[in-house]
């Protein structure tokens, strides 16, 4: 498993990004999760149409969801290191 962290500028101020990358039959994923001042939230983000997105945003606050872009970029920052 393939870990990284990264900080992203959100409304609710800068806050860190845990990525742990997983091999599903699916392909491949990147589980995230990120801690704000009142709970922790897990999600999952799968690339599809070479483009990494939510697998199912849901859920998801709204503050997460606009940042689906923030987050891709920070999934091919790391994959071409």
């Amino acid at each position: 498993m393939s870990q990284f962290a990264k900080y992203i500028q959100t409304q609710k101020g800068i806050l860190s990004f845990y990525f742990n990358r997983i091999y599903t039959v699916n392909g491949t994923k990147y589980h995230v999760s990120v801690r704000d001042k009142k709970s922790t939230h897990y999600f999952m983000m799968g690339d599809g149409d070479e483009q990494w997105h939510f697998s199912d945003k849901k859920l998801l606050p709204a503050w997460i969801v606009i940042l689906e872009g923030k987050l891709e970029e920070a999934i091919n920052e790391y994959l071409t290191r």
